[in-house]
């Protein structure tokens, strides 16, 4: 019996955490902070008052290093919170001006069990539904057998199924 270790994968696992921010960074940020600001007198009763210089500057760039690290996936954070609205805004004004030919294409899919659909894909409606971000193909066209009479099967976006269930009448 062997065990194999894929190292892309633990170098993977081993950096995700940085993309959230953890417990362990924002206690490191705050212990690091009170080792360098807090008054003297405190300090001597913790018995840190006498840490070496060299110590004092390696816990300096430690708080500088977790305390950016902090701000930085905050701020990251609070950005794509905020992207996130706003392109969920920007497609809800779209389907609302959305023709009503395409909405009925749209409920069909959206509609149908398995939520997907067999449509041309050089028809206009589907054109027109898959450049404006609200289908995607789910099949490729290398296995068509037939290219005269070419359908593909295409699904809603996750974000539009999404809308539907939580407000469906905004494709009536």
């Amino acid at each position: 019996m062997s065990i194999t270790i894929d190292p892309k994968s633990l170098f993977e696992k081993a950096f995700d955490n940085f993309k959230k921010t953890t417990p362990l960074l924002l206690v490191l940020s705050i212990s690091t902070a009170l080792v360098l600001f807090l008054p003297n007198p405190i300090l001597e009763k913790m018995a840190l008052a006498s840490l070496p210089d060299v110590w004092r500057r390696i816990i300096g760039i430690v708080f500088i290093v977790s305390l950016s690290l902090n701000i930085v996936i905050m701020f990251f954070e609070i950005y794509d919170k905020g992207r996130a609205r706003r392109i969920r805004k920007r497609f809800r004004r779209k389907l609302i001006k959305l023709p009503t030919e395409y909405k009925k294409t749209l409920i069909k899919i959206l509609d149908s069990k398995e939520r997907c659909m067999d449509m041309n894909p050089y028809s206009g409606n589907t054109i027109y539904l898959k450049n404006g971000g609200y289908i995607l193909s789910t099949q490729s066209s290398t296995f068509v057998e037939d290219i005269r009479n070419i359908t593909l099967k295409y699904s809603p976006q996750p974000w539009l199924v999404d809308l539907y269930d939580k407000e469906p009448e905004l494709f009536k």
